[in-house]
């Protein structure tokens, strides 16, 4: 609350001296105000409008997924980020959604992207489990899907790439709203099931680090980092987890349609889209948190992890649109870049850097994300031309 108090203050500090200021002056000083104040609440209008369409249509969705989640089982869910589990007390803390479901994910390309769940709550065709699985992905909302449908993501595309010259089988087991700690975890869960011969993790720079100062900060997740045998057996305990993950959801849409007009106004007078707008122009050139100490703990510990089931591990360095929103962003200190970069190396571990080695070859990086502003994620050619580049 530090920032509003400086702002109170500041305020404070104005209001006194502006009854000391002329009276064509303080005319002049009101108008001029008033003025600002209206262009940007016009402006909040203006994008207002254009939203209207995408929160009508999700109105609907949300009416229909409240319907929905009256039924014992519901024929289809909702994504539900992990992150929403870790301030609670949990016997069994998730890592993906619930399974064998029709699940919705996000729409940032002119619909709802979906895809039907896994045995075990992550986006891949069940019968993937039952395979030998050569190449494993790992990461966060690019690796689960976000926002496109099951046949345009990371590991859909690859696995068509890849069945062109020998089959392969690929398992994903990204999950939106997991940071590396998290994906740690996921990997020492799950990795016995398929036992693959390369793991690709994915590291996204717009939040990876502060995702992982918040998973840091829990009792289970700790646990993972600190004890190599560690496990939840969250394969043995999908009934139980499904279960948990629903309950969750009834009563997430049940607030979510009792608060909407309540977000509605805040956001209004809170200008957001506006500041959404702009805050890629004047973005702070950190972006991020520091880099703690542990997550170099993190690192080894995957090291540790794959070379002792003699596997091999990429890391791949995903980049955020801000960068090519506005070019003077790209900087070794957007996000800590340079010194994650460098950590990364200095731990031997194989690097792809997207920044460098794929969108710096391109002319406009801008093609390969959704045409509107929000969208931060890669659209369907996006995520095709990058999972050709990585597997050649």
């Amino acid at each position: 609350y530090f920032k509003y108090y400086v702002i109170s203050t500041f305020i404070l500090i104005l209001s006194i001296l502006f009854f000391f200021l002329k009276n064509k002056l303080k005319e002049k000083l009101i108008i001029s105000f008033g003025s600002l104040v209206f262009s940007f609440y016009f402006i909040e209008i203006i994008f207002q409008i254009s939203e209207n369409k995408k929160k009508t249509n999700m109105s609907r969705f949300d009416k229909n997924l409240m319907e929905e989640y009256k039924k014992d089982n519901p024929e289809f869910v909702t994504y539900i980020a992990p992150s929403n589990f870790l301030s609670k007390k949990n016997k069994y803390l998730p890592f993906s959604g619930v399974s064998l479901k029709k699940t919705f994910l996000c729409d940032e390309n002119g619909y709802l992207a979906q895809y039907r769940s896994d045995r075990y709550g992550f986006n891949n065709p069940d019968k993937n489990w039952d395979s030998k699985t050569e190449f494993l992905l790992l990461g966060d909302s690019f690796v689960h899907g976000a926002c496109v449908n099951e046949k345009d993501t990371f590991r859909s595309q690859m696995e068509k790439l890849l069945r062109g010259k020998k089959f392969y089988n690929v398992i994903s087991l990204g999950y939106s709203g997991t940071g590396p700690l998290i994906q740690l975890a996921t990997l020492k869960e799950y990795y016995s099931k398929v036992k693959p011969k390369t793991i690709i993790w994915f590291y996204f720079e717009g939040n990876d680090i502060n995702d992982f100062i918040q998973e840091n900060n829990n009792m289970i997740l700790k646990k993972y980092l600190n004890d190599q045998e560690f496990k939840q057996n969250l394969n043995n305990h999908q009934k139980l987890l499904d279960e948990k993950l629903l309950r969750y959801l009834k009563k997430e849409v049940t607030n979510k349609q009792m608060n909407i007009f309540r977000r509605s106004v805040e956001n209004f007078i809170k200008l957001q889209l506006t500041r959404n707008f702009l805050e890629g122009f004047f973005y702070k050139r950190s972006g991020i948190n520091q880099i703690p100490n542990d997550y170099e703990k993190v690192l080894k510990n995957m090291i540790e992890f794959v070379e002792k089931n003699n596997s091999s591990l990429y890391f791949v360095y995903v980049p955020s649109k801000r960068r090519y929103i506005n070019p003077k962003n790209n900087t070794s200190e957007l996000f800590n870049y340079g010194k994650l970069i460098e950590l990364v190396k200095s731990n031997n571990i194989d690097l792809i850097d997207l920044n460098i080695d794929f969108f710096s070859k391109e002319k406009n990086p801008l093609n390969f994300y959704p045409a509107h502003r929000d969208g931060g994620h890669f659209n369907e050619f996006g995520y095709q031309k990058i999972s050709k580049f990585l597997i050649n």
